[in-house]
This record gives structure tokens, sequence and C-alpha cells, in this order.
């Protein structure tokens, strides 16, 4: 499963230690992957269970494998929480 979020790639420093404070808040936080700095969640991608992130110019690109469920309740915290601290609206930019 994968959703690109309306988070644009050109935020100051101090919107992005808020994103990485949402990050760290988020259920299934693991940290940041060694190699290329990738935030993960619940486990990488050799795992059943993984979510990671990635910053790109269409927006902020999140893939995962969880249930549907718990993808949809997980992208819509995110989502929400991200909105907050941001003070904008952050959600799929398809819609």
């Amino acid at each position: 499963m994968n959703i690109t979020l309306s988070l644009p790639y050109d935020l100051s420093e101090n919107q992005w230690k808020t994103v990485d404070e949402v990050f760290r808040s988020m259920d299934g936080w693991l940290g940041y992957k060694a190699d290329d700095n990738t935030p993960q969640w619940y486990g990488t991608n050799s795992n059943t269970r993984f979510v990671w992130a990635s910053v790109e110019a269409s927006g902020l690109l999140i893939e995962g494998n969880l249930d549907p469920e718990h993808w949809t309740g997980w992208i819509s915290v995110l989502s929400a929480r991200l909105s907050l601290r941001l003070g904008f609206e952050v959600c799929d930019s398809e819609m």
C-alpha cells in the first residue's frame, strides 16, 4: 500500500522538527534507517508488517504493509497530527 500526502518538501527547519516529533509519536515507531535516514515503523521491508516514509517533490510518500483497517487508521492519525501541529491540512495529495 502507498499514499502520497500533501506535505511540501521545502518546509522550514522548524517545520521539519515538528514532522520529526509527529513521526516519533506514531504507533510502531522504530527510528530512522541508518543507511538512508528513512523513517520506519513496525519493521523493515523484509518484515510482514512495515511502514516507511520518503520526502519527494510530489509530497510525503508513505509505503507499507498493514491490514487495510490498520493502514487507514494509521494514515488518518498521521495526517491529523501533522495538520494540527503544522497548522495546515495534510491529506492525500490526490484528493
